[in-house]
């Protein structure tokens, strides 16, 4: 593990030391813990950064959401009855017809 200096507040440092002892860890462990935390939260405040740009970008409005989703999901509907249709064809054979009543 590294090991770096880091000038903080007396204050932050006061705060640091009294949640450390109270958590029973360290001091170290808890800044650690806070660092990677606000790392997290970082990444995930440019994702949604990105995706708001990538959003207005595309000309869509929240308005189209609801609209875009129905379609999606019809896609996927007639995307899944179709591979069903392929997959009880295949389940009764080749010379024989789903439609067929002598089945």
């Amino acid at each position: 593990m590294a090991t770096i200096n880091v000038h903080i507040s007396d204050e932050l440092l006061a705060e640091l030391q009294f949640k450390a002892a109270a958590q029973g860890k360290t001091v170290d462990e808890l800044a650690e813990a806070a660092l990677r935390k606000g790392l997290e939260e970082q990444s995930w405040q440019e994702l949604l950064a990105y995706g708001q740009e990538r959003g207005r970008a595309s000309g869509y409005t929240e308005d189209d959401v609801p609209r875009i989703v129905k379609e999606w999901q019809r896609e996927q509907i007639g995307h899944t009855s179709r591979i069903g249709i392929l997959l009880i064809g295949v389940a009764i054979g080749p010379n024989t017809s789903c439609f067929d009543e002598t089945v």
